[in-house]
């Protein structure tokens, strides 16, 4: 893997320390690298991982796989190294026992990338979050029109518990105390409050809501894809909703504006909350994933391996990152 600049204002930009987790699913591995883009390390042998959150506090990554295996199959999977045998039991039987297909959500540790734990959970795993106590995961099951949530303490698994068709994406709502998770079958975001292990509420869209982010003030970005539109979602309802065009996937809201990648237009686009001004660039083939943080703004490509530095401002390219696979859910530290 090798860094590509474009600009060398861009690589020499910033010196708050931030990390960044990147899965890539078609060669079965999560890749670490510095704010400076370098690579520090990678979790091996994961299979198919897409989804993935982090618990920095914990010193965890919690990654999910698209790939399903039968249950007995899962049971039979190596148990980590330093991980006792009755603990290792524990992990298997899935959120409800019995047969079936489950995938498995692997716990790696950040400091040497090794997994200290693996959990089953029922059918593939699309996206991950976890909230800011870092007690709880969730995990999004599109095919099971629900999520399940796991006890970080104990490792202990609930669901599935029905969100609604498609379940896509989870964002935690720390000012609120509940994860949001968008369903893009019946056009909804559900409110979950993972404590209890119930949906409280949900809000309708005028659209399916895929891809979403949360901004400082509450209000959630969510990509409607088939719609070509990023709702904005404040309350109990839209506030506003921005037509993008292209087929969006990642979508990104911080204070200043809503960014958004139009995947099928090859553009990444940026919308300005307050004035509305509308600033289009194109990093390369199928922008699909975005994170903003520390180091810029963030894309990969669906098209092909490489991850794309961008300037939040401007979409200008700063640098261009070889992966080693195509990059799914990024995931970007806040520094320390």
């Amino acid at each position: 893997m090798r860094i590509v600049p474009t600009l060398i204002a861009g690589l020499l930009a910033g010196t708050a320390h931030a990390d960044v987790f990147l899965p890539q699913g078609d060669v079965g591995s999560v890749l670490h690298l510095n704010d400076a883009l370098e690579v520090v390390g990678r979790v091996d042998g994961v299979e198919n991982p897409h989804g993935l959150a982090v618990a920095p506090g914990r010193g965890l990554l919690v990654i999910g796989s698209l790939a399903q295996t039968a249950r007995e199959e899962a049971a039979e999977m190596d148990k980590p190294a330093d991980m006792d045998a009755d603990a290792h039991d524990a992990h298997h039987g899935g959120a409800s026992g019995g047969t079936g297909s489950v995938s498995i959500v692997t716990l790696a540790r950040i400091a040497d990338h090794e997994p200290m734990a693996r959990v089953e959970v029922p059918g593939m795993v699309h996206h991950v979050e976890v909230d800011a106590t870092e007690r709880y995961a969730v995990v999004t099951h599109p095919g099971l029109e629900g999520v399940s949530i796991i006890d970080l303490d104990d490792l202990s698994v609930r669901g599935p518990i029905r969100t609604g068709p498609e379940p896509e994406y989870a964002v935690y709502d720390a000012k609120a105390g509940v994860f949001l998770v968008s369903n893009a079958g019946n056009g909804t975001i559900s409110r979950l409050d993972a404590a209890r292990g119930i949906v409280l509420s949900n809000v309708p869209l005028d659209g399916g809501p895929k891809h979403m982010d949360l901004a400082p003030d509450g209000t959630v970005a969510a990509a409607l894809a088939d719609e070509d539109a990023v709702a904005l979602v404040s309350g109990d309802g839209i506030e506003a909703s921005i037509d993008v065009g292209g087929t969006l996937h990642g979508v990104q809201i911080d204070a200043q504006a809503v960014t958004v990648a139009a995947t099928e237009r090859d553009m990444v686009v940026r919308v300005d909350r307050e004035t509305g001004e509308r600033l289009e660039r194109s990093p390369g083939t199928e922008p699909y994933h975005v994170a903003l943080g520390a180091p810029g703004l963030l894309v990969s490509s669906s098209a092909s391996a490489e991850l794309w530095r961008l300037d939040p401002m401007t979409l200008e390219t700063t640098a261009r990152v070889e992966t080693d696979g195509v990059v799914h859910q990024i995931r970007i530290t806040k520094p320390d």
